[in-house]
């Protein structure tokens, strides 16, 4: 069967300036799924662009997709770790508490948290200020105000030293002022210098008691939806924090996306074997085929009838030294009756034995007075001095694509 010729999309992409744009566009397309968007997403990026945009134009060698997969893991983390350094280092805006009940009564209680500066060094003093709104606690004047409390730590979200978002011990500090019984709207400061590198969190709470129960609570800021923590102050560098990054970047990209993308490229190269390995299978159980004297031998049609294997012929072997020692004087292969057969004229001027062996599926016998031996087998015991040509003759069905005979070593 006559394989189709690629389009000139494919054709392209299979030149060199047409793998470095396609790996150019994987490495972009995968950057932004990851950076922009999720992680997750960017499997099915990396699936896309990695493995099935360059099977289809045509670039289907395992070597060449387990490679531009690498580059395109080794390009997105650093790149993407760019884009999340840029939007740690990018100030938040003012955070309130709850303005609904339980933590609010038609108003936030806690109102315009921030902490200044939000880059900065180990050397920086940094400022934590909030608004306490008393008129907004829920059943408020029985429920007051007693302290406000600052919490810094690199565990998003903790209030306490013991927190289960994170593995234990871990930095952590808390500042109390004292609010009792406040009955107007109060601005508190705190202040801090961390003195470490890195990105931290901070959280603030308003303990308010019950003067019917005497019970206490707290509300707190609305932080993140997952810990409840906000982000900051970010103490160090760009670079500081980059560096800082990376490594986790790295193996977060490898564990989701190179992972997923090595075990598709497996699966892909056990069934490509698979098929390849019945292919091969076919074609050496069909064997010829010929119905008159055009029939194929040995992969050459009948006007070739010379062909012994690819790209050789009769004119080519004849009288070409084998070996060191063995002149090969002739190869003949022929259709008869639906069988093969090839004769093969040997000589050995050192009166060694004559030798030949079978590459591939050998069905056939050599002369009817011999039994078939396996691959390399000697055949007459040759006369010293002899010059004139022996010849022997095997028949074998013909295995396409294969060599099958050659003198043996």
């Amino acid at each position: 069967m006559q394989q189709q010729k690629p389009t000139r999309l494919r054709a392209f992409l299979q030149k060199p300036v047409g793998k470095a744009l396609l790996l150019a566009f994987a490495i972009a397309f995968v950057f932004a799924a990851t950076a922009y968007v999720s992680v997750l997403l960017g499997i099915p990026a990396i699936l896309l662009t990695g493995l099935a945009v360059p099977i289809w134009a045509g670039l289907k060698a395992p070597r060449y997709l387990a490679l531009s997969g690498l580059v395109v893991l080794l390009l997105v983390a650093p790149l993407a770790n760019v884009v999340l350094v840029q939007e740690l280092m990018t100030p938040i805006a003012p955070v309130d508490s709850g303005n609904s009940l339980p933590t609010g009564n038609g108003g936030s209680v806690l109102q315009n948290a921030s902490v200044s500066p939000y880059v900065g060094g180990t050397a920086t003093n940094y400022t934590w200020t909030v608004t306490v709104v008393p008129k907004y606690i829920p059943n408020y004047p029985t429920n007051t105000t007693e302290s406000v409390t600052l919490f810094v730590s690199n565990c998003p979200g903790a209030t306490t030293n013991d927190s289960l978002n994170c593995a234990t011990p871990y930095p952590f500090w808390a500042f109390a002022q004292s609010a009792v019984n406040l009955s107007t709207s109060t601005l508190f400061t705190f202040h801090y210098q961390i003195g470490s590198l890195g990105v931290w969190d901070w959280q603030i709470g308003l303990n308010v008691t019950n003067h019917g129960t005497n019970l206490s609570y707290q509300i707190l800021l609305s932080g993140d939806p997952t810990y409840n923590g906000i982000e900051g102050p970010v103490v160090g560098t760009f670079a500081d924090i980059y560096g800082s990054f990376l490594g986790p970047v790295y193996v977060e990209v490898l564990l989701y996306l190179g992972a997923s993308f090595y075990f598709v490229l497996l699966i892909y190269m056990i069934f490509k074997r698979r098929e390849r390995n019945r292919q091969e299978t076919a074609k050496r159980a069909a064997g010829p085929t010929p119905t008159d004297g055009s029939a194929r031998c040995f992969g050459g049609p009948a006007s070739r009838r010379g062909r012994v294997g690819p790209g050789r012929n009769v004119s080519e072997l004849r009288r070409r030294r084998l070996r060191g020692r063995e002149d090969l004087l002739e190869v003949r292969c022929d259709a008869r009756g639906g069988r093969v057969e090839r004769t093969v004229a040997f000589v050995d001027p050192e009166g060694m034995n004559l030798r030949f062996a079978v590459y591939g599926r050998r069905t056939g016998t050599v002369c009817p007075e011999y039994a078939p031996m396996p691959r390399t087998m000697n055949v007459f015991p040759t006369p010293a001095g002899l010059t004139v040509p022996m010849s022997i003759e095997i028949s074998y069905p013909f295995v396409s694509g294969l060599d099958v005979l050659n003198p043996a070593a």
